[in-house]
């Protein structure tokens, strides 16, 4: 993920085209919505072109404190979408997003 602000601004990366999505950030495994794939489906496939290690891409810097989606949030969010398609209030601010908090 490469976007320059710190809130949700519904913004594109340039480098995968995702769409800044604070309902999707909450909803990890949600397909729907403002982009037609789930976040960590979108991880899955943009890390196997441009792999973890890649911090510069194209004239872009990936935040350091970014992280993909573990596997055990990827289930907790499967377990939930399960119940509810979109089980989880949007977020508004990155502070909010998985990897602000907390984790490795």
């Amino acid at each position: 993920m490469f976007f320059s602000a710190s809130t949700v601004r519904y913004d594109y990366c340039p480098v995968c085209d995702w769409e800044d999505d604070g309902t999707q950030f909450s909803n990890p495994t949600s397909e729907g919505g403002a982009n037609k794939t789930s976040l960590a489906d979108a991880q899955a496939a943009i890390l196997r072109r441009i792999p973890i290690e890649v911090q510069d891409f194209e004239g872009h810097t990936r935040p350091k404190s970014w992280r993909p989606l573990r596997l055990d949030e990827i289930a907790a969010a499967n377990s939930a979408k399960a119940r509810e398609h979109w089980h989880s209030m949007a977020i508004a601010d990155v502070s909010e997003a998985y990897w602000s908090r907390g984790g490795a």
